[in-house]
């Protein structure tokens, strides 16, 4: 049979999947800034750009020769005890030291839709469809080149005006995350618990005191502990994959 371009090209195929989610990103922050549109009102009105660029991806998942659980679409195939989850309950739980920004209804709904909807898109591409497709190369090459994929297309995140230690600690959170990510898709082998906890992660993230409002010693105390136990778990998690290939 002969092969697709993504088959053949697993790699670049991947770099196009994270230029088109991308493009839909673009897209949702020229509509808010030509709108003006703040707040509760951004944060919906991005949503649904990010939530549009989800329909290609299910339109290729469908269509492809793999069935949708391939792609992740089914119920964790392992069963993680929950102790495994506790490293990313600390990691969470730190976010809370900072304390909470001003929240209103209208807010919390809002950065409720948008951090779902960025968990739903982000895990479709990065896990549901990267991971597979550069699964032909290995499952250890699938997970680090996704995740260098991943921790890349989030520079723009974090390249505004922070210090040099403060922008490289959270370029490799990114990159180490998406690692930990991608760990618990192919054990689980499902897009479930990735969406979620990428979702919580986010969701936190909003409605926390505004990093603006930190100083960059306290950014990087936050994120520089949350990273070092990133790390940590992802050796834990590599381990988890070895025994179970073993087994």
């Amino acid at each position: 049979m002969k092969q697709s371009f993504s088959e053949r090209n697993p790699v670049i195929a991947s770099i196009i999947w994270a230029v088109i989610i991308l493009v839909f990103y673009a897209i949702g922050g020229a509509v808010t800034t030509i709108t003006g549109v703040q707040d509760a009102s951004y944060l919906f009105l991005f949503g649904v750009f990010v939530l549009l660029s989800v329909i290609p991806a299910f339109i290729y998942m469908c269509r492809s020769r793999l069935s949708l659980q391939q792609y992740g679409f089914q119920k964790p195939y392992r069963k993680i005890q929950m102790a495994y989850y506790i490293p990313a309950i600390f990691i969470e739980a730190l976010g809370f030291l900072a304390g909470f920004r001003e929240l209103n209804p209208a807010y919390i709904l809002s950065a409720f839709f948008f951090t779902l909807s960025v968990g739903i898109a982000e895990e479709f591409y990065f896990r549901g469809i990267m991971i597979t497709l550069l699964s032909r190369m290995g499952t250890k090459k699938a997970i680090l080149i996704s995740s260098v994929i991943f921790g890349l297309t989030h520079i723009g995140n974090v390249a505004g005006g922070a210090k040099l230690s403060l922008t490289i600690v959270q370029i490799v959170f990114a990159f180490v995350f998406g690692i930990v990510f991608a760990e618990l898709f192919v054990l689980t082998k499902s897009l479930v618990p990735v969406i979620l906890w990428h979702f919580i992660h986010d969701f936190l993230g909003y409605i926390q005191t505004p990093s603006a409002e930190l100083s960059n010693s306290q950014l990087l105390f936050f994120t520089g502990i949350q990273t070092l136990i990133l790390i940590l778990y992802a050796f834990f998690l590599w381990k988890k994959l070895e025994q179970s290939k073993d087994n």
